[in-house]
């Protein structure tokens, strides 16, 4: 059984990091993707590139499909209308008996126009590829909708607008220390309207990590049931329960490269913990590039031991210890807003990212983590009931601003944790350092002796696993990137608010630390009350060449110069 579970999750991991490298993210609804290449390839329709205008005495007898732009239209169009990657003026008069599919690009002046069908208006711009004049978005083939997993049995299925998946195989997340390769299967409904969308699916987890005993160390499950009104902007609202694993700190570095780290490295750059419980959601969007949610849940929370998953290299060596985190029952209050209209070039609110995130936590605590390392007995414990409540926030902020065609200039700005009440949860806590975050210094790394500016540890000793024990953390990047002169694929070279396409070299620096707000007896020395000296931070700067799924850098420790100089290579771009 162990065998065959290891060739399930090898398929599903090559598959995966197979389809991450050729495919850019998207969160277009499958159904915009059809109908985009259905449209676009139709026999029928005339295709048009650049700049185009139809004016006011002009029919066109079929469906017309542009790529760039801009496209204005004055005149009569018999069919639907396609814009990809461009904007669309309609102006005075303008008549159009189909629908109107506007994808990387916004729609001026429908009031002035005559339109018969629908007007859908998605800002995400997307990738393609002609071949013999038939398009297909990048990573699929023409008409097909991206998918997440792999079916065995498919039953009902109208076009592509209604699925049901009798058993479908999926992986949960990425390749961890404590899991292997989490399975997902079981069954799954989903529905596009063009009132919105509907999702049930109710699926188990097999883990492959040894060892492989069918309990609830190898098993877990999720079911989910979502509803969503309204394609562009509109509202949801989702229910789910689960019994899963989950990492502690999942805003350094993405679940892909982490899960490529632990099976070719034998590193993993996470800590985990076991989940167990519901969660009911409602959220809010406003087209592609903004969303709001507000979520409430109860969960049973436990620790998670390193298990024996199978890797590349050095499969016989000892992993680094699972923190133990603190157990028991929490209810969670968490309110969040994102935005992301990196993709959008055309809007005037292109080129920017927000994560933010405010919780408010009970827990009633039954045990309790990594505390202090195990030799320092006498240090008091702030642990006086095992009850606790905590406001927790977290931001992580960025700007990417084109310089020109082959010239950007990123910013990041990361700041959070404690708020309010009692300590946070070992779940809760933050760090800083490593790959993703500090370059320049290694990941976990304690010097021992001084203070632990990295994930604020004890002086004297780390506790097991080299835990985050952060209240706060304060992180700030930039980056510079130059064209290579040479572009993989046929791009936009325009100088336009975008991300910056084709083979780079980058210039980077970074600077943060993480401290302590509460003297809990965690760690010494005594906790800062206010925010710390700039002269603190720990810094470091890098060069490298990016070539979007693939990137080489340099890093070297300013603040600390006897660190040595670290070589990166990463799957994706930092941030």
């Amino acid at each position: 059984m162990r065998t065959l579970l290891l060739t399930f999750g090898a398929l599903l991991a090559a598959t995966g990091a197979l389809e991450a490298q050729r495919r850019p993210p998207m969160s277009l609804p499958p159904a915009v993707i059809s109908d985009l290449t259905t449209l676009y390839n139709a026999s029928g329709t005339r295709r048009e590139v650049g700049a185009f205008t139809l004016p006011a005495d002009s029919v066109v007898r079929s469906a017309l499909a542009v790529r760039t732009g801009p496209v204005t239209i004055a005149g009569h169009i018999e069919g639907s209308l396609v814009a990809i990657n461009a904007n669309v003026t309609l102006l005075a008069g303008a008549r159009v008996d189909g629908d109107i599919l506007v994808v990387g690009g916004r729609v001026d002046g429908r009031s002035e126009a005559q339109i018969r069908g629908d007007v859908r208006v998605y800002a995400e711009v997307v990738r393609y590829t002609l071949t013999e004049d038939r398009l297909s978005i990048d990573g699929l083939e023409p008409g097909a909708a991206p998918e997440e997993d792999s079916d065995f049995w498919r039953r009902g299925r109208d076009g592509d607008r209604t699925r049901f998946d009798l058993i479908s195989l999926a992986t949960a997340s990425a390749y961890t220390r404590v899991e292997g390769l989490p399975i997902l299967i079981g069954p799954r409904l989903r529905l596009n309207r063009s009132w919105g969308s509907l999702s049930v699916e109710g699926r188990g987890i097999v883990r492959t990590a040894e060892p492989v005993q069918w309990d609830r160390g190898t098993l877990g499950h999720t079911a989910r049931v979502a509803v969503r009104r309204g394609t562009g902007t509109g509202f949801g609202a989702a229910v789910q329960h689960y019994d899963e694993v989950t990492a502690v700190e999942d805003w350094q570095i993405s679940a892909r490269e982490a899960g490529f780290g632990t099976f070719l490295l034998h590193r993993d750059f996470r800590d985990h913990y076991t989940r167990h419980g519901a969660r009911g959601t409602v959220s809010g969007y406003l087209g592609d590039a903004l969303s709001v949610s507000a979520s409430l849940g109860e969960e049973r929370w436990s620790s998670r031991e390193a298990r024996r998953p199978w890797t590349l290299i050095r499969a016989d060596d000892a992993w680094r210890a699972n923190p133990t985190v603190d157990a028991g029952v929490a209810t969670l209050a968490t309110f969040a807003v994102n935005l992301d209209t990196r993709t959008q070039r055309y809007s005037p609110w292109a080129g920017w990212f927000v994560r933010a995130e405010l919780e408010r936590g009970d827990l009633a605590a039954t045990a309790f983590g990594a505390r202090l390392p195990l030799d320092h007995p006498d240090v008091p414990l702030d642990l006086d009931s095992g009850d606790r409540t905590w406001t927790r926030g977290f931001v992580d902020l960025r700007r990417y601003n084109r310089l020109g065609p082959g010239a950007q200039l990123n910013l990041r700005v990361v700041y959070g944790g404690w708020l309010g009440g009692d300590a946070l949860p070992l779940q809760r806590r933050l760090s800083v350092g490593g790959p993703a975050t500090l370059p320049g210094f290694d990941f976990r790394r304690h010097g021992g002796g001084g203070e632990d500016r990295l994930q604020c540890s004890d002086a004297r000793g780390a506790a097991p696993g080299m835990p985050a024990l952060c209240d706060r953390v304060a992180l700030a990047q930039i980056e510079y990137r130059g064209s290579l002169g040479f572009d993989l694929a046929d791009h936009d070279r325009s100088w336009i608010p975008a991300e910056l396409n084709g083979p780079s070299w980058i210039a980077f620096m970074n600077a943060g630390r993480g401290w302590r707000t509460r003297a809990d007896g965690i760690a010494d020395p005594a906790p800062l009350t206010a925010f710390p000296s700039l002269r603190t931070f720990k810094t470091d700067l890098g060069l490298g060449l990016d070539f979007g799924s693939l990137s080489i850098a340099v890093a070297k420790a300013l603040s600390d110069g006897d660190e040595p100089a670290n070589v990166i290579v990463r799957l994706e771009r930092r941030f």
